[in-house]
């Protein structure tokens, strides 16, 4: 399980973020009150947590473990 990224944000949406950790870009869907607080080219740790499908993979992402956590319930 992927928990926590750290890196630069190279792309910004209202529902998804693009962050570049280890020269790998990583798509991170986030809310848009955490796209509203993020910068393009700065640095960034987020919370993930990785959502498993039989047709994707989904990495969400926020700013802190509580927000985090209520995700999870």
């Amino acid at each position: 399980m992927i928990s926590l990224i750290n890196g630069i944000v190279r792309s910004i949406g209202v529902d998804r973020a693009v962050v570049e950790v280890g020269g790998v870009g990583l798509a991170v869907s986030i809310t848009s009150s955490t796209s509203s607080q993020l910068n393009l080219g700065t640095p960034v740790q987020l919370f993930t947590s990785l959502v498993v499908r039989e047709d994707s993979l989904t990495l969400f992402g926020f700013l802190d473990e509580d927000s985090r956590s209520a995700f999870e319930l």
